[in-house]
């Protein structure tokens, strides 16, 4: 027995592997604004820094179109993205009671318009219907107001894929 199969006791089968053949985890990511087909992963609340949010996860399936002519910075982030595994997020807050209803005026432009196709108007059952929905939106991405190196998407525009 060799002193590192010792050391990490049975998790040394698991550990003994070349790295190569350990998948990467995905990035979360705030791409160059375009067109993206993106395949909801999640839609449910959580806790985000002691606040209530409705949280919407999104994982990118393929670009569509840029917005604009991509800058060189933008093209090579645009070339990064893993396909099928890279992410965003996008949260909703719940947390002050005098902006609960432009909160709830966000999420019915954002997800209100998929409602016909989903059988309701009911926000509470569209949210509930988005996991594993495939649909094309419009990603934006705006800076950090402490921190001009951050950035964070958003989605606006969003329709059923083909």
């Amino acid at each position: 027995m060799s002193e590192n199969t010792s050391k990490f006791g049975a998790l040394s089968a698991v550990l003994a592997r070349d790295l190569a053949t350990v998948e990467d985890l995905p990035n979360y990511i705030a791409p160059p604004a375009g067109v993206y087909k993106l395949m909801i992963e999640a839609c449910g609340q959580k806790v985000i820094n002691e606040k209530a949010v409705i949280a919407v996860d999104y994982i990118f399936l393929e670009l569509k179109s840029t917005n604009e002519k991509p800058d060189e910075q933008d093209e090579i982030e645009i070339k990064k993205i893993q396909w099928g595994k890279d992410k965003m997020s996008e949260s909703f807050y719940f947390n002050d009671p005098d902006r609960i209803e432009t909160t709830l005026s966000v999420l019915k432009k954002k997800f209100g318009p998929l409602g016909p196709q989903l059988g309701t108007t009911n926000l509470l059952e569209i949210l509930d219907r988005l996991p594993n929905l495939t649909i094309e939106a419009q990603v934006g991405r705006r800076g950090d107001e402490n921190d001009k190196s951050k950035f964070y998407p958003y989605t606006r525009m969003i329709i059923l894929a083909a």
